[in-house]
């Protein structure tokens, strides 16, 4: 089976096996597991003591249930439906199809509703940049016809030497990258 949460390929065994864990706690112990999960993501790290404390007087362990598998699969399904683009009723859907009760589904659901914003956003600004530019790229004519791209990047100024043909396919596949966006953007 494929599941959009983990973008369309199925799902890893130990997250199949960890739902069956995940479907032993209560659902409000689930719920606050997954708030503190969401808000470990958005402002790291994770809160363990205040999961711990969710576990403390239960007899969870005797069911082999492992606090640390729990917080890893419910990082898991979090992060990869948010990377995904998944809705929380495909999610939702999805987590009944590897076994989790409906009311744990729908404490999941909820709390996904909640944080998916803020969740989002981070995921963005964690997302892989390239350095910015300190100042415009500057352009001019080398030796031998050939062309100097100046950038400054970390206050390190760096001068690179292109052949002319170079700097044209330099120009189009930026202009073709830059129509790419736009179209994504809209």
């Amino acid at each position: 089976m494929r599941f959009r949460f983990n973008g369309g390929a199925g799902c890893p065994e130990w997250i199949i096996h960890e739902v069956t864990s995940l479907s032993y706690l209560s659902c409000v112990k689930l719920k606050t597991l997954s708030k503190i999960i969401c808000e470990g993501i958005i402002n790291p790290p994770i809160q363990y003591s205040s999961a711990e404390k969710l576990f403390q007087n239960s007899k969870l362990e005797d069911r082999g249930v492992d606090l640390k598998c729990c917080i890893s699969c419910l990082t898991y399904i979090i992060s990869a439906a948010i990377q995904f683009n998944c809705d929380s009723r495909s999610l939702h859907l999805e987590l009944q199809q590897l076994g989790l009760p409906i009311e744990h589904t729908n404490a999941i659901k909820r709390v996904f509703d909640e944080y998916n914003t803020s969740l989002k956003e981070t995921f963005k600004d964690q997302s892989l940049k390239i350095n910015p530019l300190e100042e415009n790229a500057k352009i001019t004519q080398g030796d031998n016809g050939c062309a100097l791209l100046q950038v400054k990047v970390n206050d390190k100024e760096t001068c690179i030497t292109m052949a002319p043909d170079t700097v044209d396919d330099l120009i189009n596949e930026l202009l073709q990258v830059k129509s790419i966006m736009t179209e994504l953007k809209s």
